[in-house]
């Protein structure tokens, strides 16, 4: 996996690839021409947040700007008798309140061991792993447990699917909901604490909203 210095440095080669200067291609993301230029001269933190836009604007994937997909190609290729692969775990994810959770461009990236048949029908591209942090899942995920995760589009969202998200830069996993009659989209706890509620956002107000990726199973660690 990609450090945030190699991310850019990728990101320009690809922008002068494809002919574009940084303010077409700060266009094309929605940013400032003066923020790209900061990201470029390595002033500033590249913005993990906004990794998925860069690879719509550069016609790429998000597994190739982070440089996993060589990873995955590797664990592919891997004996059809192998019982667990190994996926990158990129830490907490509140299951209850929405918390801040921590870039995931770091250099000190931990992995951990699957079970293969958590992918049973689901591709490996992009899997990673995060630990829950929190009660408002606890009917079907427990607290502390490992959700299995792989990225998701916010075009590709689908009624039922329980989500990682980002809304006013914060992030949470819920159940996703599309209320077309409302025109809100509802994030829904499923939890047996009766203090958790709905999130609840107007087709109107959704910029900052950010899908990140779609939850396949869970797995719990018996030695911790």
């Amino acid at each position: 996996m990609k450090s945030g210095k190699e991310v850019i440095s990728d990101i320009i080669k690809r922008r002068e690839l494809k002919g574009y200067s940084a303010a077409e291609l700060a266009r094309r993301v929605g940013i400032s021409r003066a923020a790209q230029s900061r990201y470029e001269k390595g002033e500033r933190s590249f913005p993990v947040n906004d990794i998925d836009k860069y690879a719509i604007a550069l016609d790429t994937t998000v597994e190739e700007l982070l440089g996993l997909t060589k990873e995955i190609n590797k664990k592919e290729k891997l004996d059809e008798k192998e019982t667990n692969i190994i996926i990158p775990l990129y830490g907490d994810i509140a299951a209850g309140a929405l918390s801040t959770l921590n870039g995931v461009i770091e250099k000190d990236v931990t992995y951990i061991s699957i079970p293969v048949q958590f992918f049973n029908g689901h591709s490996r591209v992009g899997a990673f792993a995060l630990h829950v942090n929190g009660e408002s899942m606890n009917k079907i995920i427990p607290n502390r447990s490992y959700v299995i995760c792989l990225p998701l589009e916010k075009a590709n969202l689908s009624d039922g699917q329980i989500v990682i998200f980002s809304h006013d830069g914060e992030y949470s996993m819920k159940r996703f909901i599309n209320n077309a009659e409302d025109e809100v989209l509802i994030f829904r706890p499923e939890s047996n604490d009766p203090k958790f509620r709905d999130i609840v956002i107007d087709y109107h107000t959704t910029r900052d909203l950010k899908i990140y990726a779609k939850v396949i199973g869970y797995y719990v660690n018996l030695g911790e």
